[in-house]
């Protein structure tokens, strides 16, 4: 089954997207550096979730566009074979030249930069050996001493948008955060789906911050400290720590069974497919829906651009793995921000002979100039 959602660029928030760095530019002798062509293959570890550290590589462009040459000048951890999986893709990049001051195209140089940092995560979630309920009431009562203001909440699914917090060291007391950002400002996503056991709690950020030493104003999804701060808040009040939830499905039966023995007849079964046969569809919480966000490289070459991804929808309503499985343009930003804006979504889940199940899920995500 297919769920579309669709942006225009005149409604769009134009944000640098999680963990990317714009590239900083060095031209040789030219008015204009060189610009990449949005078509450029992405390289194979962009996202990477293990790396750390700087992936930088230094191309020397020819006046026709072409790459005469190019360097790894700065290399992240936790990636093998960086040099080979860079040749394999970066030959084929292709630029628009440098230009000099009369608009003549004279070779340059670009210089592509990306950061890695384990602060950055597409999801954070925890189980608990408890009640949804139960852990319900409990963060109630921490938000409320935290002073967390929810204007957007849906109780019932367990959904809260909380407003924008501002950063400051007294009130986030013992989060440090990452190296190089000064944070502003943060909003928590939190989704504590109810009527389960044992019980999961999912939080997600926004956060607004500022870079250094390029004082580049960004906003970043999910700098995992906010919420590792938020889950040992929640944790110091159920008097119990919680576990990370698997991906593996054959994991996550496990780990529910030692946790809530006997507490439900259905068995969590291997994702089914949305819609067929018995199979009811999942159904998007509105409240969950964040945005998509236009992706700045888009906003440049003004490009419209349609994604389609398939997502496993969990038994608990919780989006997990997701999948492109078809793009109309080459720019990987549209993919990433996709799977970005969709990984903040909850469903009220799809059901098998009135059980709930983890099925798989396809959006059709459409991003229009106006």
């Amino acid at each position: 089954m297919l769920s579309s959602i669709r942006i225009t660029l005149g409604n769009a928030l134009l944000w640098t997207l999680i963990g990317f760095s714009p590239a900083v530019v060095e031209a040789a002798e030219a008015l204009r550096p060189p610009k990449p062509s949005g078509f450029n293959e992405a390289l194979p570890y962009a996202l990477a979730t293990t790396a750390e550290g700087t992936l930088k590589i230094r191309f020397s462009v020819l006046e026709t566009g072409e790459v005469e040459s190019w360097e790894i000048l700065e290399v992240p951890t936790g990636i093998d074979n960086v040099h080979e999986l860079t040749r394999e893709t970066v030959e084929y990049w292709e630029f628009e030249p440098a230009q000099n001051a009369h608009g003549k195209p004279v070779p340059g140089t670009y210089d592509y930069v990306w950061m890695f940092s384990p602060y950055y995560r597409y999801e954070l979630a925890r189980v608990y050996p408890k009640g949804s309920a139960e852990v319900k009431q409990v963060f109630d009562a921490l938000a409320k001493e935290l002073k967390l203001k929810f204007p957007r909440k849906d109780e019932a699914n367990g959904v809260y948008v909380s407003k924008w917090i501002r950063f400051d060291k007294s009130r986030f007391s013992g989060l440090e955060a990452p190296e190089g950002i000064r944070p502003f400002r943060v909003r928590f996503f939190i989704h504590i789906p109810q009527g389960i056991e044992p019980a999961r709690v999912y939080f997600n950020s926004e956060l607004e911050a500022e870079t250094r030493p390029a004082r580049l104003s960004m906003l970043f999804y999910n700098a995992g400290g906010f919420e590792s701060w938020l889950f040992d808040r929640l944790e110091e009040k159920l008097e119990t720590q919680g576990r990370l939830v698997p991906r593996n499905f054959e994991a996550r039966r496990e780990l529910f069974r030692q946790l809530a023995p006997g507490s439900s007849d259905c068995s969590q079964k291997e994702p089914m497919m949305s819609g067929v046969g018995n199979v009811s569809n999942p159904v998007l919480i509105d409240l969950s829906k964040h945005d998509l966000i236009y992706p700045p490289s888009g906003v440049k070459a003004r490009e419209d651009a349609q994604v389609i991804v398939q997502a496993i929808v969990n038994e608990d309503g919780s989006v997990g793995e997701l999948f492109v499985i078809r793009s109309t343009t080459r720019n990987v930003d549209f993919s990433v921000s996709t799977k970005q804006t969709v990984s903040f979504w909850r469903y009220k889940p799809a059901r098998y002979e009135g059980c709930p199940v983890a099925v798989y899920f396809t959006v059709v995500a459409d991003f229009k100039v106006r």
